[in-house]
């Protein structure tokens, strides 16, 4: 049971952006309530990815000796910094295009994240290199 659990939390973050991008591709349907089901998985899937996430960085930075309260405060600040910017930029997508113009951002953000997400387990796998 403890593999299958260590399995499920390896990939946490992962499953949390693809919650989210099922949730928002779903969103561009028009049933109000195939939305709220949509909406609600967007948001599911945005927390899952923030906690997966939040606490990551804690752990990298306790497994590489650095001070785990400054990895952390660097990851909110980039956090709200992210929220300002594409909270901004959303507005602008709105105006542009409605509902699909704030989906098709998000769609973009959320494939970002998968990207990166994938990326560091790739990353993670590769043995360290001695730098000289």
């Amino acid at each position: 049971m403890a593999r299958l659990v260590n399995l499920a939390l390896a990939r946490t973050d992962r499953f949390g952006a693809i919650i989210a991008i099922i949730g928002t591709t779903l969103s561009f349907a028009a049933p109000l309530w195939i939305f709220v089901i949509a909406v609600t998985m967007v948001v599911i899937g945005f927390f899952v990815v923030h906690a997966a996430a939040s606490g990551a960085v804690a752990k990298r930075a306790h497994t590489n000796a650095m001070p785990v309260g400054s990895a952390s405060a660097a990851y909110l600040f980039s956090y709200y910094l992210g929220s300002s910017v594409f909270g901004t930029t959303a507005g602008t997508a709105w105006h542009a295009g409605g509902w699909n113009g704030v989906a098709w951002m998000n769609l973009a953000l959320l494939v970002v994240c998968l990207s990166i997400a994938i990326l560091i387990r790739i990353r993670a796998r590769e043995p360290a290199q001695l730098v000289p």
